[in-house]
């Protein structure tokens, strides 16, 4: 790895403790990830900055999505626990699922006449 060829140190000390490898790499995560999600709204601000009916459907939907994501995610967690394939395929059918499963419920929600002044 990189990081114990430059610091000459283990490579257990990047992974939590009192180390200055430990910081530096979790501030290094914590910078990486920031600087992708400025990245992609900006991306977004240039070039996905239009409108649709099918995208004013989803944003009518997004607020009921926010409440109740968790339960689809944790729902699909489960059912996907089972698996013994690798986890990074898991990901890969979860987490499309978890978005469209999320959406049609938020949809759903949206649709129950006393709840749509609520949310």
């Amino acid at each position: 790895m990189f990081g114990t060829a430059v610091f000459n140190s283990s490579l257990k000390w990047f992974s939590g403790g009192l180390h200055p490898e430990s910081l530096l790499y979790a501030s290094w995560e914590q910078l990486a990830g920031f600087m992708i999600c400025t990245a992609f709204l900006s991306f977004g601000k240039k070039y996905w900055n239009t409108t649709s009916s099918w995208l004013t459907k989803l944003a009518r939907c997004s607020f009921a999505v926010y409440i109740l994501h968790p339960l689809v995610l944790i729902s699909l967690s489960l059912i996907a626990k089972s698996w013994t394939i690798d986890p990074a395929f898991k990901f890969i059918v979860v987490g499309p699922a978890a978005v469209i499963f999320s959406f049609l419920l938020g949809y759903v929600v949206v649709k129950i006449p006393g709840v749509n002044k609520v949310i």
